[in-house]
């Protein structure tokens, strides 16, 4: 798992700090279809709070981002239900299966797996600071956006 932050006392810089969240991991097998591969990555996502989940091992490379709620702390209770009364905030994560990196032959071959490409995504943070904040939709505090 990775913290990655710019802005306030990082670097000198004055501006608010923007930190991002990463986590990678090599992964586990069994999976043969793309959809099976691709929702390895995203179990892992319901258990770690992050903006990046990165899987390798499948040899696949399947990109998706997704957004989960996270409960706001200024919230209030509500005097006649009990009940917690706020906001929440959207959260963008983006989930990426990565490849491995080997052209085909080998146990690959033997395993009757087909051929897979050699492209490797690239993971950019950007804030708005950046040149293509533009290009994001919504206007978030700052997003991860991955390019195949």
């Amino acid at each position: 798992m990775y913290k990655i932050s710019f802005g306030l006392g990082n670097q000198y810089n004055k501006d608010k700090p923007y930190v991002f969240w990463l986590y990678h991991t090599h992964g586990y097998g069994g999976a043969r279809t793309k959809a099976a591969k691709a929702v390895k990555v995203e179990r892992t996502s319901t258990w770690l709070h992050c903006n990046c989940y990165i899987m390798s091992h499948d040899h696949v490379v399947n990109t998706a981002p997704d957004i989960y709620f996270i409960p706001d702390p200024r919230t209030r209770e509500c005097k006649d239900t009990g009940f917690r009364i706020g906001r929440i905030s959207a959260h963008r994560k983006m989930l990426v299966k990565s490849n491995a990196y080997l052209k085909w032959g080998g146990y690959s071959e033997m395993g009757g797996f087909p051929p897979v490409d050699l492209t490797a995504p690239l993971v950019k943070l950007v804030t708005p600071k950046a040149e293509f904040w533009n290009e994001v939709p919504d206007k978030p505090r700052q997003a991860v956006k991955v390019v195949i």
